[in-house]
Parts: structure tokens; sequence; C-alpha cells
């Protein structure tokens, strides 16, 4: 994966942005008006790698995504059952629409005005947040998409006052490289019970966001 940080972020990334560092509990992204992907924009060049926040009416593009994503990703770890399960447990419109009036704060990565990879990230506690997502489609892999995508998370959780960045992933994913490339290192193991018998089997990562700046 390449190793920029994308500058090509519309005005309204920046104010919600400064929104966000005043009162990071009382903005949910989910509410504020984006630009739709295929909205024609003479700023950005088509083949120009863009980041915007994502709001309800993405929810489609974020679980295109996912269908896409997580059966390549998880073939060789989850049951078809287990993966069925999951993507109906968190990627359900019920299910993603409650996560964004919960304040995870939703990305969408578009190339070509086309949605590419998606993000999200959430306050956990004092100065600790959570990267609770993060996919890029099979064939935009080491593009460079999914280290942009991280690293404007990791750059508005340090404008938010955070220090230290959390993620889960399942132990037999070989994500957790990816991770420990950008800085994160596993801090401990977790099995945790998720419904109809399933477990994910993850380790815990973290990254010190004052380090990795």
């Amino acid at each position: 994966m390449g190793n920029y940080l994308d500058t090509s972020i519309p005005d309204t990334f920046n104010l919600i942005r400064h929104s966000l560092i005043r009162n990071p509990q009382k903005l949910n992204l989910s509410t504020v008006s984006t630009p739709q992907p295929r909205m024609s924009n003479s700023n950005f060049p088509s083949s120009q790698l863009q980041v915007r926040p994502a709001s309800f009416n993405d929810i489609r593009y974020i679980q295109e995504i996912a269908n896409k994503t997580w059966p390549i990703a998880y073939d060789k770890i989850l049951t078809p059952d287990q993966l069925m399960y999951m993507l109906d447990l968190f990627y359900s419109t019920e299910a993603l629409s409650k996560q964004m009036k919960d304040n995870h704060h939703f990305f969408l990565a578009l190339k070509d005005y086309e949605p590419i990879g998606f993000a999200s990230f959430s306050h956990e506690h004092d100065e600790v947040y959570k990267l609770q997502k993060l996919y890029v489609l099979p064939g935009i892999q080491k593009s460079g998409t999914g280290k942009t995508l991280l690293q404007n998370v990791m750059q508005i959780a340090r404008s938010m006052g955070g220090k230290s960045l959390l993620l889960n992933v399942n132990r037999n994913n070989t994500a957790r490289s990816f991770y420990e490339h950008n800085g994160f290192k596993v801090v401990r193991e977790e099995d945790i019970p998720i419904g109809n018998g399933y477990f994910m089997f993850d380790y815990v990562m973290a990254v010190d966001l004052l380090e990795n700046e």
C-alpha cells in the first residue's frame, strides 16, 4: 500500500474536522450533507483518490464493498454460515444506521467517482479511539487506498485529542501485517461471543497516535 496522506478532501471534510475538535461527542457525521459519488467536481481530477465523510445515503455503497470483500478476506477463516451471519449482524441497513447514530464516523474512498473502500472509527473512552472497520475492494488493494483511509482516521482521532487508536483483527487475518506496518502492535487477545454460538477470535492492536504523526 502507498505512503501518502490524502490531501484531496473537500471543504466539507475540513469543516467537519474542526467541529469534531470543538465538540467530538455531539457531531454525527451521518447527518452531514456530503457530495455523492458520481457528482462531478472540477476541483478533483477523476483519477485522483478522494476521501469524504459518509452519510446514511452511502449505506448501500458500504454494503456493496463489504459484500465483495468479506467472502475473499474470510474465505479460509469463517464458515459460509458464520460469514453471512456476521455480514447481516454488522452490515444490515439497520445495523449500519444504528452505528452512524451512535457516532461511528464513516468515510468513503472514491476513485473515478466510484466508491472503492470505507473506514469507520468511534470514541472509546478518555483519549482512546477505535478503528471499527477498514475495507478496500479486492482489485484495489495495495494501491495505497487502505493506508490513506487509515491515515485519515488517525489524523482526525489525533485532532480530537486522541492519544491511542485501537482495533480488532481476526487472529488468522493477514491484515495484521498491514496494521503492524503502520505502527500497530498486538496488546492482547480476545474471544468475543457474537450470538448463534459464534465467536470472533481476535487480536486487539493499538497504535500511539502521538508517536505516529
